[in-house]
């Protein structure tokens, strides 16, 4: 949202003007005569503030987050760096003093081989690359923020689709690429907790045994967990980039099922010591996920703002593990 103004021959003036710019980001200035959109950052945290609460940026390094202009800019590696350092660091400067974790990079090992603008920064940058700058601008511009590194899906136990008339499953790859990964990010220094988003769908939802054994393997790294993105689908397709997932448990009620996957997962990081617990949507009214996936409904109140019965299974569950 910050850089959706600029255009290609922005992007192309800021490379022009590198190193004045980047003498102004290493003195900790924004540079200014460039067309940032702060308003809808402004207006979060101002509203943060004023109702008290700590703040976890967004993602420093997204490929959903890959402005038009710079994906369909043919830059060079050597040209995406710089891009990737500004964007960064005007951020990280901007706001260094209101937020207390960073996500550093998110969904690079999910999206990891996609040949469209999902797989931008890891083809045009590098996995690693564009994971060292990212934590490597946080620990200089904003030293005592915690560094998160953000992923998906995880915590799913089979995770297969029908492609091409072909089932295939990610799991158990995926778990074990990311698992590699942040054994590499640990070893460096460039990782303090992580956030699984955990965005599960009833018809296949994983054991709290698997979920946790994975969770136990994150934290013999060293690693703390963080506050997941966690939602429940319950309509009756969740589609992987376009092609149809297969279902593996029949359904009677999906509010029901919906609600067990909510506390499964809830119970699963309480068990293993995870007390942080997050959502990636509070209300249909107001659900991101309704992009992805139209009508998918997948938060704890509905459009009307009344709870669903997933917000007093959590609630119950969080009592009974946080409490007693």
């Amino acid at each position: 949202m910050v850089f959706k103004d600029l255009t290609t021959a922005d992007w192309r003036n800021i490379l022009r003007d590198w190193e004045t710019i980047k003498a102004q980001l290493d003195s900790g200035q924004i540079p200014n005569n460039i067309p940032y959109n702060w308003w809808w950052g402004d207006k979060i945290i101002k509203f943060a503030q004023e109702n008290h609460m700590g703040l976890r940026s967004g993602s420093l390094v997204w490929n959903a987050g890959v402005p038009d202009a710079i994906y369909n800019g043919g830059f060079s590696k050597a040209e995406l760096l710089k891009l990737l350092e500004f964007t960064e660091s005007v951020r990280l400067i901007k706001y260094k003093d209101a937020i207390s974790e960073w996500d550093a990079v998110d969904e690079l090992i999910i999206s990891e081989g996609s040949a469209d603008k999902w797989g931008f920064w890891q083809r045009e940058i590098g996995l690693l690359d564009a994971t060292r700058l990212s934590v490597g601008l946080i620990r200089k511009i904003d030293p005592e923020a915690k560094i998160v590194i953000t992923d998906d899906h995880e915590l799913e136990e089979r995770f297969c689709s029908d492609i091409n008339g072909n089932f295939v499953c990610l799991q158990p790859d995926l778990g074990t690429q990311f698992l590699n990964y942040m054994k590499t990010l640990k070893q460096e220094g460039l990782v303090d907790r992580v956030d699984i988003e955990n965005n599960m769908w009833i018809y296949d939802m994983p054991s709290q045994e698997y979920m946790e054994n994975y969770l136990r393997q994150i934290q013999a790294l060293g690693v703390e967990l963080g506050a997941p993105e966690l939602t429940v689908f319950y309509t009756d397709t969740f589609p992987l980039w376009g092609f149809p997932r297969k279902k593996y448990t029949t359904v009677d009620d999906p509010l029901k099922a919906q609600a067990e996957g909510y506390r499964r997962v809830v119970q699963a990081y309480i068990n293993v010591g995870g007390y942080d617990i997050g959502l990636g949507d509070v209300g249909d009214e107001t659900s991101g996920a309704d992009f992805f996936l139209p009508g998918s409904s997948p938060a704890l109140f509905d459009m009307q703002w009344k709870p669903k019965m997933g917000w007093y299974e959590i609630l119950t569950t969080m009592y009974a593990g946080f409490f007693r």
